[in-house]
């Protein structure tokens, strides 16, 4: 688990329970867990894996690394101008169902704006349920 500093972010009382109920391990380095020969794209990875976002590479960051240099045209690059609403995590009865629900439905909302074929929500979050239960008894069955 990572130092409670690192989780001071975490405003949701149930995302802390969460975590805390995760084993107890030190972080892992990107080369412990993934076989690539690569030293800069693991150096990327472990830049973007840090669970405090203070830490993390942003999206401007993460594109400026070592790793993009020779792929990198920042002319071509778009720039968001826009607003992102997080508001919904400071909801006190936010569900990860709700969650998933909301995460859907934006996802439909930019294949609407590209005019690609929406997803069909109740079939997505009765999958993701799915797919959810089982995580949970591997879970269950490795805690035994």
């Amino acid at each position: 688990m990572p130092p409670e500093e690192d989780l001071q972010f975490i405003g949701n009382s149930n995302a802390k329970s969460f975590i805390n109920t995760l084993p107890k391990k030190p972080p892992a380095k990107a080369i412990s867990f993934i076989k690539y020969e690569n030293p800069v794209a693991l150096d990327l990875i472990d830049k973007l894996l840090f669970i405090d976002p203070s830490k993390r590479l942003t999206a401007e960051q993460a594109l400026a690394h070592p790793y993009f240099e020779s792929i990198r045209s920042e002319s071509e690059e778009p720039v968001f101008t826009g607003k992102i609403d997080f508001e919904f995590e400071q909801e006190p009865d936010i569900t990860i169902e709700s969650l998933r629900k909301k995460i859907l439905e934006e996802v439909n909302y930019f294949r609407t704006m590209n005019k690609d074929k929406l997803l069909n929500i109740p079939a997505a979050l009765a999958l993701c349920e799915k797919r959810h239960k089982i995580l949970q008894d591997r879970a269950d069955l490795q805690k035994k």
